[in-house]
């Protein structure tokens, strides 16, 4: 299945063929870790957004590293986490002001000074590697690759994806 340069990428295979901007296709036909493989070693920027049932997921990548992912279950969302993990007491967070997103949530609680920047990176990295241990699970769902999708230029954070897949495998 691999071509001699190792990457169906290249190879206009029907995964992704080189002459199409997206792509989409089932996990159970074309697995998240295979995928995410492929994407790596063509190095390319963009997004997988997945869903399976009420689940959806977006993976971003820069170069084919994965850069920052996001989930709407709630026991990815950085609120939850920080409450599952004591990090913030319930009572500091009421003062913290309504906000929209988990980006915006991590820096009310910098500005804030109830967790240092230094430890938001950390629980964000942990909380996408959460997700993305979730993601590679499901055998039934659908991708879609779009290179025009990509996250902000902030949003940089090194996933052990490596460690994750070989765990995965």
């Amino acid at each position: 299945m691999n071509t001699p340069h190792g990457s169906h990428l290249s190879d206009n295979s029907p995964m992704i063929p080189q002459n199409s901007l997206d792509h989409s296709g089932k996990l159970s036909v074309n697995p998240l870790a295979e995928l995410l493989v492929e994407l790596e070693q063509a190095r390319l920027d963009g997004s997988v957004r997945l869903e399976s049932g009420d689940v959806k997921a977006i993976v971003y990548l820069r170069a084919g590293s994965i850069t920052f992912a996001v989930s709407n279950a709630r026991e990815h969302r950085l609120l939850n986490i920080i409450l599952e993990q004591n990090l913030v007491d319930q009572t500091q967070l009421a003062g913290i002001p309504k906000c929209s997103n988990d980006v915006e949530l991590g820096a009310a609680l910098v500005n804030s000074k109830l967790i240092s920047a230094d430890d938001l990176k950390n629980i964000v990295t942990g909380q996408l590697e959460r997700i993305l241990v979730s993601v590679l699970s499901w055998t039934e769902g659908n991708w879609h690759f779009s290179p025009l999708v990509r996250s902000r230029e902030d949003l940089g954070f090194e996933v052990g994806v490596h460690k994750l897949l070989v765990n995965y495998a």
